[in-house]
């Protein structure tokens, strides 16, 4: 029996903990080095991000979605951070929830064209809202990054 959605949603977001990491850590960036980051910064970012995936754990879809966003004030350019807001805010069901994990997909989208995970789950939440040609073009981009 395959795993549930909700298990691959959130087995990718234990992921992407890893990714955040490596990323404050390497200071991703090609317009030089974002602000370092004071251990106490670091710290309460890394908080907030295990606090977002153990919400996504325990199903809290909208505490995940709240801690996600607190991590996004402070690294506004980092695209996994925005599609774990979309997948946290996808996963409470509404359509006000829909819309906001549209701008999150969009916005990590913005700041990553090619990002697989984004127009993946941009395409997931297009082919549910009825979106069919924008959602096709989302999974396309995936094919083709």
């Amino acid at each position: 029996m395959p795993p549930s959605r909700r298990t691959i949603l959130v087995l990718l977001g234990i992921a992407a903990v890893a990714l955040i990491v490596i990323l404050i850590l390497n200071e991703n960036g090609d317009d030089g080095p974002p602000a370092p980051l004071s251990p106490a910064e670091l710290t309460e970012l890394l908080g907030a991000w295990n606090r977002g995936n153990d919400a996504f754990d325990h199903f809290d879809f909208k505490l995940a979605e709240s801690e996600f966003s607190a991590v996004a004030e402070r690294l506004p350019e980092e695209p996994d951070v925005w599609v774990n807001i979309g997948i946290a805010a996808m996963n409470q069901d509404n359509d006000g929830a829909f819309q906001r994990a549209r701008r999150a997909f969009e916005t990590a989208i913005k700041h990553d064209p090619d990002h697989r995970h984004a127009n993946h789950c941009a395409g997931i939440l297009m082919k549910h809202l009825g979106e069919f040609e924008p959602a096709e073009a989302c999974f396309r981009k995936v094919l083709t990054s």
